[in-house]
């Protein structure tokens, strides 16, 4: 019970320092309400997600730094502590982690409308992001669900150590490839760190198959569409100029035929909703928004009672 109240001293005390700091905002009354429900849920087991609070949020409003360089360390170091604790607390302190990319996405900042796409850069990329796909979702097959939970975890913060090391020795052969794969105009990082999030989400609430199907739409589907809009020509949606009638065939093709094998029919239905959401020209990078939605999606046919 203590350690219940020390939750809700954390969290008004993160909400006032938002509050009152020049940069105002959102995102810290977001972790202040995630922390007061996370310590309600945990009473042995509270001082790891407690903890585990200041730490990632910590660890990634100071990305970029020469401080980043310890505070991901200490992250690295802290998770395989609280693992053992629980199995179950994996998906919590994943949850815990995706409240703390949120707190700090504006480090992240594009300006939509001045993205730049090139074709060499854009095909490395995607094949990348086809490669790091087929390597979560062997890893979601195969391995146990804490276990993956876990290694898409130290993924992300071993992608976070590249990306602070990059920014700072631009000079260094690390740094021009990490930057030969963003796009223009666009933090380093900014990409990933969306899909991160995207992954993060659905392996903290799905189940591990479910959580494959997702990683087939933001992983899989995303780059092939993207590679077939800028190799095809293809007429632009009308209702957003950035995407193409080919690409988004693409995307429904492969996110229908990669998950056919795992959820039978339902696949059809999944593609075609998540085709339209990655189709629209919202806020939130498109990789997040697909994997909000399908998840979503999962939990509501969950409580409905069909067998997935």
């Amino acid at each position: 019970m203590l350690l219940l109240y020390a939750g809700y001293a954390i969290a008004l005390l993160l909400l006032v320092l938002r509050v009152s700091s020049k940069s105002g905002g959102y995102r810290w009354p977001v972790l202040a309400i995630m922390l007061l429900i996370f310590s309600s849920l945990f009473f042995g087991e509270s001082a790891f997600v407690l903890a585990s609070v200041p730490i990632f949020t910590l660890t990634m409003l100071n990305y970029g730094s020469r401080k980043g360089y310890l505070l991901i360390l200490l992250s690295m170091v802290y998770l395989p502590l609280a693992a053992v604790v629980s199995g179950m607390l994996v998906t919590y302190m994943a949850l815990l982690l995706f409240a703390a990319l949120v707190a700090s996405t504006d480090i992240f900042k594009s300006s939509k409308g001045a993205l730049r796409y090139e074709r060499h850069s854009e095909l490395r990329r995607n094949t990348i992001q086809i490669l790091l796909g087929v390597a979560f979702i062997s890893l979601f097959h195969f391995l146990q669900p804490a276990t993956s939970k876990l290694a898409l975890i130290y993924s992300i913060f071993f992608g976070l150590l590249l990306g602070n090391y990059a920014i700072l020795n631009k000079k260094s052969a690390i740094s021009r490839a990490l930057y030969g794969l963003e796009r223009k105009r666009t933090t380093l990082g900014y990409g990933g760190i969306w899909l991160g999030l995207g992954a993060l989400l659905a392996a903290a609430l799905l189940s591990p198959k479910l959580a494959i199907v997702v990683f087939c739409a933001i992983f899989l589907a995303d780059s092939f569409s993207t590679i077939v809009g800028v190799t095809i020509k293809s007429p632009k949606l009308f209702y957003n100029k950035g995407k193409s009638i080919a690409g988004s065939l693409a995307f429904f093709v492969v996110t229908a035929a990669a998950s056919y094998p795992l959820i039978g029919i339902y696949a059809l239905y999944i593609a075609f909703v998540a085709a339209i959401v990655e189709s629209l020209p919202l806020w939130i990078d498109d990789n997040l928004s697909v994997s909000i939605t399908l998840t979503a999606l999962f939990l509501i046919l969950a409580a409905m009672g069909p067998a997935l």
